[in-house]
């Protein structure tokens, strides 16, 4: 990196594109949606495919910005408010009560904010550090996800069954000897463990 400054702009060089200069006017507005042009216009030599889901991506998450702080300026972007959009994105349902976006899908959104963050953050340091650096993918593969697999009613039907077994657990189930007493009224076996 080789800053070079002006009295109209500052120089930034990239390792991409063979020696050319990000230019920063000082008097261009420190937005996100000029920081995504200049980053599709000095960094990015994916194909065009790649381009088009990087700025579809990162156009979804200027949009939110947009939504919950009333303007894309540059220093709006915190870690809290990365936290948020995955979470948005996490609770979005569409008509059919189905999550909007899948687990992967998500990944891939926050995987491309990850790097337009880094590189911002390189040429221009955020105050609060890197908003993207410490936000986690979500674990995509056959783990069981609670919330999808079980209904509310089923959780609690469960968690009241476990309960049950602190007072049933253990108990003698030989019906010759304890034909008169209750579940539990029968003994319990000896080093049981809930």
């Amino acid at each position: 990196m080789n800053p070079t400054n002006s009295k109209n702009s500052l120089q930034i060089s990239t390792p991409n594109k063979n020696e050319t200069l990000v230019r920063i006017p000082e008097t261009a507005p420190d937005t996100l949606s000029r920081w995504m042009e200049q980053y599709f216009a000095y960094e990015v030599t994916t194909s065009l495919r790649s381009q088009k889901e990087q700025r579809r991506d990162i156009t979804k998450f200027i949009k939110y910005v947009i939504m919950e702080t009333g303007n894309d300026h540059r220093l709006q972007w915190i870690p809290r408010l990365s936290r948020a959009f995955r979470d948005h994105l996490i609770n979005t349902y569409n008509q059919n009560k189905k999550r909007s976006w899948s687990d992967r899908t998500i990944n891939r959104l926050m995987a491309h904010l990850k790097t337009w963050s880094k590189w911002i953050n390189k040429l221009k340091p955020f105050p609060l550090g890197n908003p993207m650096e410490k936000i986690k993918l979500l674990p995509v593969g056959t783990g069981l996800d609670v919330e999808r697999a079980l209904t509310p009613y089923e959780r609690r039907r469960m968690l009241d069954f476990a309960d049950e077994l602190l007072m049933s657990g253990g108990r003698s189930k030989d019906w010759h000897r304890n034909r008169k007493k209750t579940l539990h009224e029968r003994p319990r076996r000896k080093g049981y463990r809930p």
